[in-house]
């Protein structure tokens, strides 16, 4: 999902249209203003980068769901469950380890053995000085922004190598990686996400906002969103 969404910076980033910012939203999203207010708040922050970063330490358990060294145990057509690096037990490995063959025996896939070569192996080390962060997927970037963390990235391959053993890397890859470039002095502005996303309690997704009227709507973006999510058709 990273790397989709880097390849898709990087071909944005050759257009010769001259972008101000780069928003990452799902297929679920909706702007809560119109075209000329978007035009508008854009351009009133050249510099401003929105995206969600919070320390691991603030989220419920977040050592566990959140954890930033997990195996991965599988090539995608063998995606089973993580396993956190030296704090399984043994029972779990042990179903995931009886998990693996089953498929394996179903499926024939004989040359995936190798799997088992790397699935209790060591993820990289990583640069103890950098300051892991954790926040929602969806971000708005400024051109600037995405410029500095292409040319990051080709200088320090050893920070995407770290985050494909990341569990959920999704929300802790560019969440980490902006607020570092910002001590590095190459941003301006930090603010938080722009993306509305109502969540209830244990819940296993989002609510959906259909039913939105006018007045929550304007509610929102009133409290500083400009977009949300999920909905399945358009505002009352």
């Amino acid at each position: 999902m990273v790397r989709c969404t880097l390849e898709a910076l990087k071909f944005a980033s050759k257009r010769n249209a001259a972008y101000s910012h780069f928003a990452l939203l799902s297929g679920s999203c909706m702007p809560l203003v119109n075209s000329q207010r978007l035009v508008n708040f854009f351009d009133a922050n050249p510099k401003t980068a929105f995206i969600d970063s919070r320390s691991i330490d603030c989220i419920p358990d977040g050592h566990d769901r959140h954890s930033l060294r997990w195996h991965r145990f599988g090539d995608g057509q063998f995606d089973l469950i993580a396993l956190p690096y030296k704090q399984t037990p043994w029972g779990k490995s042990l179903k995931v380890l009886l998990q693996f063959f089953s498929k394996l025996c179903l499926k024939r896939k004989f040359n995936s053995l190798r799997l088992l070569q790397h699935a209790f192996r060591d993820s990289p080390e990583f640069n103890q000085e950098i300051d892991i962060k954790l926040g929602s997927q969806w971000w708005v970037l400024t051109n600037q922004n995405v410029l500095d963390i292409i040319s990051y990235l080709e200088n320090n391959p050893k920070y995407l190598t770290f985050f494909e053993y990341s569990k959920i890397s999704d929300e802790s890859f560019f969440q980490t990686l902006v607020p570092l470039l910002e001590r590095k002095g190459l941003n301006t502005s930090i603010k938080p996400s722009l993306t509305y996303t109502s969540w209830r309690t244990n819940a296993p997704s989002p609510e959906w906002l259909d039913a939105m009227t006018s007045v929550e709507r304007e509610s929102l973006v009133n409290r500083g969103h400009i977009f949300a999510r999920k909905f399945r058709g358009t505002f009352r």
